[in-house]
């Protein structure tokens, strides 16, 4: 079986802890939809998994419950091939050719779920389109004014995520209008709106799973020379949710020629099932899914190195920062990576912050400071500023935190963002705890 990260997925608005009890779910098996998505899979050759079914969470949304007890090894689901909905399966869907404005997969299945849903029940895939969520809690669907109040941190990264979506936007726009002026594609589908490529966008970005290199092999004419043909889309897998303590192994099998998740963790009846998407921090959640979790390990607070530099000019011990010191640090690398996470702060900011706290004339420390010969925050002047860098950042986020809930009418998406500054502050509180009780020692 091949190896496999997860592309995926968000639902829910709410916050998710990493576990929910069995008395907050509630069976979803049988609701019309998922009757007749089952139905539809079965006459497809799907074998229905008797230790699973869909149920709702007031936690998590929809998820996968444990029917009976899951032992560690124990296959959770197995969709077989015809089932998975691929760039090759777009392709043959399609018909078309393509030699102008090639596509990347995720835009081709854009393209592919842009067209099913115009031809409606008529389309074969039509029980998996009825199941698919309506809308998204992902920041692209916040307002410009929500963005606006963003952390520029966090409003940069949603912003770099809207343009790439607007640009797949008019490339898609570009091809479909190629297509049907070369009468490949009917005249009476109509040209997509941004708010609907923008669905059929997060349906993959958030749904999708990732099969590693070799096992979807595509000769797709429309795809971009070189682009990857790894993505699918993978009908009732895709409802569930994850946890970053669930373990799983998962991947294309061969041999059954189905795509197959094993548990590595085990659950007793009536548990919801989990999967993990992988090492994902709070941002990356919310920015690709929609959610965050609460006391997350891998959630890391980011810095920018200017705001670091701006802390640090206020202080006046701190050695001039010149050219030369500035270049070192970018060509080593320690101008990236500036975070902290519950366990204290990165490699690259303790760098960042003993080379800051370094004469000018001092270069040869600069080196012995990048191989890691010297021990983190050993002067008084290096934990103050430590101290004070962490402070500035947790009052600049609790001042964020006070515009955003100046704002009335807010969307789903914004309150998780407001959610993850919370739990931003609690990573920093813990580490301005830490300075402060180093700083007092020298005392």
């Amino acid at each position: 079986m091949n190896g496999l990260r997860f592309h995926r997925k968000g639902r829910t608005s709410r916050r998710r802890s990493k576990r929910t009890s069995t008395a907050n779910l509630d069976n979803l098996s049988c609701d019309p939809s998922v009757i007749v998505l089952v139905q539809w899979m079965c006459s497809q050759g799907w074998k229905a998994t008797s230790k699973l079914r869909l149920a709702n969470s007031l936690v998590t949304g929809r998820g996968l419950q444990a029917v009976k007890g899951i032992k560690t090894g124990d296959i959770l689901i197995s969709i077989p091939e015809k089932l998975l909905i691929t760039p090759n399966t777009a392709c043959n869907r399609l018909r078309v050719d393509n030699l102008n404005v090639p596509l990347s997969e995720h835009s081709l299945l854009c393209v592919f779920i842009l067209l099913e849903v115009h031809y409606g029940n008529y389309s074969p895939w039509f029980p998996y389109f009825q199941t698919l969520p309506k809308t998204f809690t992902v920041p692209s669907y916040c307002s410009d004014s929500e963005i606006g109040l963003l952390p520029p941190f966090m409003r940069n990264r949603v912003i770099d995520q809207k343009r790439a979506l607007e640009s797949a936007f008019t490339n898609v726009c570009e091809f479909i209008k190629i297509q049907i002026s070369n009468e490949k594609m009917c005249s009476s589908l109509p040209i997509p709106t941004l708010s609907q490529y923008k669905f059929a966008w997060f349906v993959v970005n958030t749904r999708a799973v990732y099969m590693s290199s070799g096992t979807n092999k595509s000769g797709c004419k429309i795809l971009k020379p070189g682009s990857s043909s790894n993505l699918a889309l993978a009908p009732f897998l895709d409802m569930f949710n994850h946890s970053f303590d669930a373990g799983v192994e998962a991947g294309y099998n061969h041999s059954s020629r189905s795509y197959e998740i094993r548990s590595l963790t085990r659950y007793s009846p009536k548990s919801q099932v989990f999967i993990n998407y992988g090492p994902h921090d709070n941002m990356k959640l919310w920015i690709e899914y929609g959610f965050y979790l609460t006391n997350n390990p891998h959630d890391v607070v980011t810095f920018e190195y200017n705001d670091i530099i701006a802390t640090a000019k206020r202080s006046p011990q701190t050695s001039v920062i010149t050219s030369q010191k500035l270049e070192f640090l970018r060509t080593h690398g320690l101008l990236g990576n500036l975070t902290c996470s519950i366990e204290g702060l990165s490699w690259n900011l303790s760098a960042l912050i003993c080379i800051i706290s370094l004469k000018d004339s001092d270069k040869s420390s600069y080196y012995r400071v990048f191989r890691g010969d010297w021990l983190p925050f050993d002067t008084t002047f290096e934990r103050q500023l430590a101290l004070e860098i962490v402070t500035c950042k947790k009052l600049e986020l609790r001042q964020a935190q006070k515009n955003m809930q100046s704002l009335q009418n807010c969307s789903s998406s914004f309150k998780i963002a407001n959610g993850i500054l919370e739990e931003y502050v609690r990573i920093l509180d813990r580490t301005e705890a830490k300075y402060k009780d180093l700083c007092q020692e020298v005392n």
